[in-house]
């Protein structure tokens, strides 16, 4: 093997505004074990505007090994195709500049080429997974690639490997290299390495290994796939990518290239951007079409084997692309689905999966689902009847269960990728007893198998699936579809403890004391425990009301969980305390609560327990009623997130008549589920207060337009905010002559008060003026006499203070496309409390309207906010009081 130049090996690395990773980047090169004088490091600097140039150039004129290419900023693809122009080593490895290298890659890759160059075109090495900081699971390839060699793609399971990132090292072929050449419609790149690779891989199908190197992919907030992961920037770029790739191969899909499109619709789906639903009408036929074409050339056995495709996922993946050719077959074994004589599903039981299950007054409720996808799917109205029956003794009674759409239908993912049934069942546990799931489909009996959460569930594998509650122990018998109650006794429970003591680690057995003592301690001094939460850095609901409930010496012992935030206990407080969010008291507490009042449903208010590791150690003692408080009145349209079966609380408060018929309709919740008293909030907005001469231009937050939330806030995105739509129409907006003429016009200033997630860039809009200034905080609402908003739900505070409303989105196309988790509201904005602008410009002409009418709302929306909410006498507190000890 010559080397040109006696270099060995090339380091390509594109830089982007990358400054703060660079310093780790240099280091990842310097501790190489390969000579330095045999590889060399080619930054290529794509027009960095932060300080990245000049740290790349005094690194390099101390690094004889190193050098650096500065140009106009071409993206990410012209930077690699820069430094693959300039390269001189035999092999060209790729870096990000936020990723690394083990010390020995470069020396041990190269010399694994050196032995195979002749057999492959492109060699891949290990892949270690960074998200913020912690190691993640492996990609599935490393099931197959589990020693180093030569992997023909063609044989066996090897199609599976699907090399879609850049922990690879090609041959220099000098002129004759090939470049990435990554076609965009919109200028967007996103799979330009998927493509690369697999444009490289396709020519002879073969793939090598070094199992002994690594690359470490650090996965961070301003990773591309953290920002652009939308059917609105990559739909058509990735049908064209595909549709390229297709032709390369003679208009087929070779096993590799359907595994790896399988793959790639697989962990979209997942993402809510595998399905082209930014678009609607002919636009959205037309993109599904070409998806579709795609799809129907995957085998259902390489789209079934693909370890990242969901089960549920690949049957419906299957119905939108071949409905007509599954068949479901069913009979005395059960049901089996067939896709094309390709057998695609077999349920020989009906699988009844336990959503949460909580032992509390005598009784084990149940909240479950089928989960069973054939049997409604496959079936437009299924004769499907699930039963349970009671054996108490001798006795025995069956009754047939009400079975409802469940929210969990949006199983993992955005989209109804499922069609699941929920339940509820109540089992008495004041005497022994069996409680049995059986199913009939079609007039075939079907055994059930009982699955559950282990998040959410009061059993788990740790604890033997057995759970002690007062004078009853309750054992779900797994794989089965029976669940047993039996009288305590304590021969039963040391000898559970004993099983425990086995099973689990000391230092969670000495938990588990801490917590059982701390119970039997607090319950001999008060009736009750509560526990009341807010989101994090937030006093809400949850304060407001803490506050209010601690005051009354009604034998409840009431903790106030302060998450972020400082909370001094009020003075004239009883049985009350305030304690730090994941302290080791709060622990504890979680577990032995009768009641948490909390105003976010997200893990990190819910719980400080990490609910995939930790909790299912300590889940029979989860037993409390659990109140969500919310936050606003909600009406963004979220089942996947805010469905009855997703949030799994016992009861919600509700402040008006729409939430009631909008959760009960839409949301699976039945009536008795909501408490119809008012958000705490809402004791605090002085309703018939007069207005002064103000408007508040308050629009929410964007989770695509900044990073991940720290102990001080949100990490900015700079770069991406200031090109957003966001940014730009929000600018416009605000520096309008027009606006201020209005406002001027009839005495009126603006306030603009950016989302606290936002609050890391209020520097940007520095410099309004005349009646236009930036605020931090609204003191008072009911100061304004109007509000310009967006879809926040803290539109409907100024419908209680009967306020002007004006519906402005200004990334209006980015809504409908879905970045910010949802692309529709449950109230239809052209028939809302105000009127609906599509622009900066009908922005304005709205307002001015309405400062036309005094500042007031005219017309149906003046009609539309009257009597809109249930309460306006400042009880909601006392009222959700009443209800939660009414409850007791």
């Amino acid at each position: 093997m010559v080397h040109r130049e006696g270099l060995r090996a090339s380091v390509i690395i594109p830089v982007y505004n990358k400054g703060k990773f660079l310093k780790a980047c240099f280091k990842t090169l310097e501790r190489q074990t390969m000579d330095h004088s045999s590889f060399e490091a080619v930054f290529v600097d794509d027009g960095s505007r932060d300080d990245s140039g000049r740290i790349i150039d005094e690194f390099v004129a101390k690094h004889a090994w190193a050098r650096v290419i500065h140009k106009e900023n071409g993206g990410v693809c012209s930077a690699r195709n820069e430094g693959i122009d300039a390269a001189r080593g035999t092999y060209l490895f790729y870096l990000d500049p936020d990723d690394g290298l083990t010390p020995n890659t470069l020396e041990d890759v190269c010399s694994f080429y050196d032995k195979h160059s002749d057999e492959v075109d492109l060699v891949t090495y290990g892949l270690t997974i960074m998200r913020f900081g912690e190691e993640r699971d492996p990609h599935f390839r490393y099931d197959i690639l589990t020693k180093s060699g030569v992997y023909d793609l063609t044989r066996g399971k090897n199609y599976l490997i699907c090399q879609t990132t850049m922990n690879v090292c090609v041959k220099n072929r000098f002129a004759q290299n090939r470049h990435f050449d990554f076609e965009s419609t919109n200028g967007i790149v996103f799979h330009e390495d998927q493509q690369y690779i697999t444009e490289v891989l396709l020519v002879r199908l073969k793939i090598g290994y070094c199992a002994e190197a690594s690359y470490i992919w650090n996965k961070n907030a301003e990773s591309t796939v953290n920002t652009i992961v939308n059917p609105y920037y990559i739909f058509d770029n990735t049908m064209l990518m595909y549709e390229k790739l297709v032709q390369q191969c003679g208009g087929s899909m070779p096993r590799y290239l359907q595994a790896m499109f399988a793959h790639d619709v697989g962990w979209k789906l997942k993402e809510d951007a595998a399905l082209p639903t930014h678009l609607s009408g002919e636009a959205y036929e037309q993109a599904m079409s070409r998806l579709m074409a795609l799809l129907k050339m995957v085998e259902p056995e390489v789209l079934l084997s693909v370890p990242s495709v969901n089960p549920h996922h690949a049957l419906y993946i299957l119905q939108l692309c071949n409905p007509s050719g599954l068949r479901l077959l069913t009979g005395p074994g059960g049901t089996t689905v067939i896709s094309d004589d390709v057998v695609v599903r077999v349920d020989k039981k009906v699988e009844v999966y336990f959503l949460r299950t909580r032992a509390r007054h005598g009784a084990f409720e149940i909240w479950g689902i089928v989960k069973s996808p054939s049997l409604f799917m496959l079936r437009e109205n299924p004769d499907f009847h699930l039963y349970a029956t009671l054996k108490v003794g001798a006795k025995e009674a069956t009754r047939e269960l009400e079975l409802r759409p469940s929210d969990e239908s949006y199983y993992l993912s955005n989209t109804r990728t499922a069609d699941f049934r929920s339940f509820r069942y109540t089992l008495p546990i004041d005497k022994p007893c069996d409680l049995v799931f059986t199913a009939n489909f079609e007039g075939y009996d079907m055994d059930c198998s009982i699955t559950n959460n282990r998040q959410t569930v009061t059993f788990g594998i740790p604890l033997l699936n057995t759970m002690f509650f007062e004078d009853a122990y309750i054992v779900l018998q797994a794989g089965s579809g029976t669940v047993h109650v039996g009288k305590r006794t304590k021969a039963l429970y040391r000898a559970h403890l004993k099983n425990l003591s086995e099973n689990l680690d000391k230092r969670t057995i000495v938990a588990r004391l801490l917590i059982e003592r701390t119970n039997v301690s607090l319950h001999k001094r008060y009736r009750e425990v509560w526990l009341y939460t807010d989101a994090p850095h937030r006093l809400d609901n949850a304060w407001l009301q803490f506050c209010h409930d601690c005051t009354i010496d009604d034998g409840v012992m009431r903790y106030y969980i302060a998450n972020g935030v400082e909370a001094e206990l009020p003075p004239e407080s009883v049985n009350a305390e305030v304690l730090p969010f994941g302290s080791r008291k709060h622990k504890t507490l979680h577990w032995v609560a009768d009641k948490r009042l909390v105003s976010d449903v997200s893990q990190s208010s819910m719980s400080p327990w990490d609910a995939r590791l930790v909790r299912p150690n300590y889940a029979d003692y989860d037993n409390a009623e659990v109140i969500y408080l919310q936050h606003g009145v909600l009406w963004a349209h979220m089942p996947w997130y805010y469905g009855h079966d997703k949030v799994l609380v016992d009861r919600e408060v509700v402040s008006t008549q729409f939430e009631i018929d909008n959760l009960t309709s839409n949301y699976g919740f039945e009536e008795h589920d909501l408490i119809p008293v008012g958000m705490a909030r809402y004791d605090f907005i002085e309703h018939e207060q007069p207005a002064q001469k103000k408007v508040l231009l308050c629009p929410s937050w964007r989770s695509y337009l900044v990073g991940t939330l720290t102990s001080s806030g949100r990490d900015p995105l700079n770069d991406i905010f200031l090109k957003s739509e966001y940014y730009k129409s929000l600018q416009a907006f605000l520096t309008n002559e027009r606006l201020h003429e209005v406002l001027s016009a009839h005495g009126y200033e603006l306030d603009f008060k950016l989302h606290p997630n936002f609050a890391c860039y209020a520097p940007l809009f520095k410099g309004l003026k005349g009646p236009v200034r930036l605020v931090e905080t609204v003191e008072n609402e009911a100061s304004y006499a109007a509000i310009i908003t967006d879809y926040s739900s803290y539109s409907f505070d100024f419908v209680y203070l009967n306020r002007a409303i004006i519906y402005f989105i200004p990334d209006e196309q980015m809504f409908h496309a879905g970045l910010d988790n949802y692309r529709e509201l449950d109230m239809d904005l052209n028939d809302a409390m105000g009127e609906y602008a599509a622009t900066a410009d009908e922005a304005i002409e709205s307002l001015n309207r309405i400062l036309e009418h005094d500042g007031k709302p005219w017309g149906r929306y003046a009609q539309k906010e009257r009597g809109f909410f249930l309460n306006y006498d400042n009880q909601q507190r006392d009222r959700l009081y009443t209800a939660l000890c009414g409850n007791d």
